[in-house]
């Protein structure tokens, strides 16, 4: 009988102390997991409670992070935007200046703001179908097309320099007012662009409009009689007006001078339109800057919500893994000379 005790005992305990040793490295692998991630679990069912905050704060963070990378896009393409209109300004005042004292000019002179006009005509275009990302920037929301092709602009270029060949000193006036019209009711973009800007997705259930649109004054509201009511129109008149011009044309006197007076003062227009133009592009980097800043609020908030129930505290995991090794350790220990222990030595 008491052979069947002393060996019914060892072996119920060794069982005993086996089940613990195995619960015991169960967590020691645990804390080992956390000490290596940072995280309490690799799966949501080890987040107990906390599993429902993880699964309802992820999706959004991702979609934030999506708002964000497009807002940046947004920016860049912004900033390329306000670049090119700043040197369709320049290219602007730069011409509005020279048309100042044409008149006085010499015939040579003439000729060489001719040369000049034609290759800013060709700096206009390259301008005004600058692409980012494979998009243009001018474009719209139809981005993959080039908003001002060479048909169309040789095209408006010839109806707008087809007066010019008729000028003469007394019909100055009547000579502009050609050109005024054939500016306005020809067309210097593509047939397939719309008028509707691009529009960038920055939260839940916001989109907003974002860039301008080649031909189309998103901000500019022009209404003086010498316009088209579009300062790319506008700009590429008069550069194709004094393209058209000759070193003949200057002895025409006073019909020569207020030809190109009114040349200047459509190139001047142009250049104020532009100045709003990038002052709302500008407004609208504002407003993308702000709701940066809010969805990163946002997502700090989030991430603080997620740590809390997702990260562990890694000092106080630390010590807990150090403990659960020592206790293993021990257990290991313990069952080893239980397992030596002889059934004499054990009596």
């Amino acid at each position: 009988m008491s052979g069947t005790i002393g060996g019914a005992m060892p072996t119920g305990l060794l069982g005993m102390l086996a089940s613990q040793s195995a619960t015991v490295r169960q967590r020691m692998d645990v804390l080992s997991q956390q000490a290596a991630t940072g995280q309490k679990s690799a799966t949501y069912a080890g987040l107990g409670d906390g599993a429902k905050i993880s699964i309802d704060l992820r999706p959004q963070l991702q979609r934030i992070d999506t708002y964000t990378n497009n807002i940046s896009q947004a920016d860049t393409k912004l900033q390329m935007t306000g670049s090119a209109l700043q040197q369709l300004s320049d290219i602007a005042a730069n011409f509005a200046t020279q048309t100042i004292n044409m008149s006085a000019q010499t015939s040579p002179a003439v000729d060489s703001i001719a040369v000049q006009a034609r290759l800013a005509l060709q700096q206009v275009q390259v301008l005004l179908n600058t692409q980012s990302g494979g998009a243009y920037l001018f474009a719209g929301q139809d981005r993959a097309n080039q908003p001002v092709p060479d048909a169309e602009l040789a095209a408006f270029v010839a109806a707008v320099q087809a007066p010019v060949a008729t000028l003469t000193n007394t019909n100055a006036a009547a000579t502009a007012a050609a050109t005024l019209a054939a500016a306005t009711t020809t067309t210097v973009t593509s047939a397939t662009l719309g008028t509707m800007r691009a529009v960038v997705e920055v939260g839940d259930g916001l989109d907003l409009a974002s860039g301008v649109v080649a031909g189309q004054n998103a901000y500019a509201v022009q209404t003086a009689p010498g316009s088209t009511g579009s300062y790319v129109k506008d700009l590429v008149r008069g550069l194709a007006t004094l393209a058209a011009m000759n070193s003949g044309q200057t002895a025409l006197g006073n019909g020569f001078t207020s030809f190109v007076t009114d040349i200047g003062t459509t190139l001047k227009g142009a250049v104020s339109a532009i100045g709003t133009e990038m002052a709302g592009i500008g407004q609208q980097q504002t407003v993308l800057s702000a709701q940066k800043s809010a969805l990163s609020d946002t997502a700090t908030a989030f991430n603080t919500q997620l740590s809390s129930v997702e990260d562990v505290d890694m000092a106080a995991t630390a010590t807990a893994l150090s403990q659960v090794q020592t206790q293993l350790q021990a257990s290991y220990k313990l069952i080893a000379s239980m397992q030596n222990l002889s059934l004499v030595g054990y009596l």
